[in-house]
């Protein structure tokens, strides 16, 4: 039986998708797809240059309620806009979690010995 704190915190925590949120898919390690919706947070960005060319990092926070996915984990997927996220850390917020996530991105070093050449 849920207490009068959790029946208030359910309602304020729709009430933060409904208004913020944005469609993503929540996909488990070795899962299905689920489509849902969660408060993504504008991805932070890092370029790295290494042997297989640049790689960009991207990192961000989802925030997603637990009615609408029960179990997360580490290297579970979200894709947000189209760039798939890897789970990289998770933490439970009062009936929602809260992910951290990283994007990888490598463009081989001819697609970056190409772009520098070009001047972009």
């Amino acid at each position: 039986m849920s207490s009068e704190f959790q029946t208030a915190m359910a309602a304020a925590n729709t009430a933060i998708i409904t208004k913020m949120g944005q469609a993503v898919t929540y996909t488990p390690d070795g899962g299905d797809d689920q489509a849902i919706d969660g408060v993504f947070t504008d991805a932070a960005g890092q370029y790295n240059n290494g042997e297989r060319g640049e790689t960009e990092i991207k990192t961000a926070t989802l925030l997603i309620n637990s009615s609408d996915v029960a179990t997360v984990g580490v290297d579970d997927v979200a894709t947000v806009g189209g760039v798939r996220y890897r789970v990289e850390h998770y933490s439970d917020a009062a009936g929602m979690w809260l992910l951290e996530l990283v994007a990888e991105t490598v463009n081989s070093k001819h697609h970056s010995q190409l772009r520098d050449r070009q001047g972009s």
